[in-house]
């Protein structure tokens, strides 16, 4: 069979709190490396991912992420985060399972009104440091989130994985 050339294109909405670990993991997936000390995004970054990995059955998958800023609350209030949203095919939302406090940034006003602008989008909602889990944190974990670990290679790939199978299968 011969591979399709064409890259089905996703655009995929990074949100979370502050030091939860977004860019870590991008920068896990895109090279391959654990870097604990990485510098606080400002504002927004965008990648493109375009791997292997995603390929499904003669379909090749690239997905631009933007990964927003956790540090300003403005950000998350104000229009940053919304303009960023603009035409998404999915969210993720990050929180780092040490932190329980991390999970009310997918509460926010600012995320429910994309989620409502953007009805058919796929949200994932995730966990970093899914390795460290115990069971004092485990009580504290949304229904349906994904424990990952940029730093063990836990789950990594899964987030990705569930936005590409949700616009595969139908």
């Amino acid at each position: 069979m011969e591979h399709n050339t064409s890259a089905i294109n996703k655009k995929i909405l990074l949100v979370g709190a502050e030091g939860v670990g977004k860019s870590t993991w991008i920068n896990r997936i895109l090279n391959g490396e654990f870097k604990r000390d990485l510098y606080p995004t400002i504002g927004a970054e965008g990648y493109i991912l375009n791997h292997k990995q995603y390929d499904y059955q003669d379909e090749n998958f690239r997905f631009y992420i933007i990964d927003c800023s956790g540090s300003d609350d403005v950000f998350y209030k104000g229009l940053g985060i919304k303009g960023y949203a603009r035409s998404i095919d999915a969210l993720i939302l990050m929180a780092d399972v040490t932190k329980p406090d991390t999970y009310k940034y997918w509460s926010l006003t600012a995320v429910k009104e994309i989620i409502i602008e953007n009805p058919d989008i796929v949200v994932i909602k995730c966990a970093t440091k899914g390795d460290r889990i115990n069971q004092t944190y485990k009580k504290k974990i949304p229904d349906g989130t994904i424990l990952i670990s940029s730093k063990s290679n836990y789950n990594l790939y899964k987030p990705l994985d569930q936005i590409r199978d949700a616009f595969t299968k139908g």
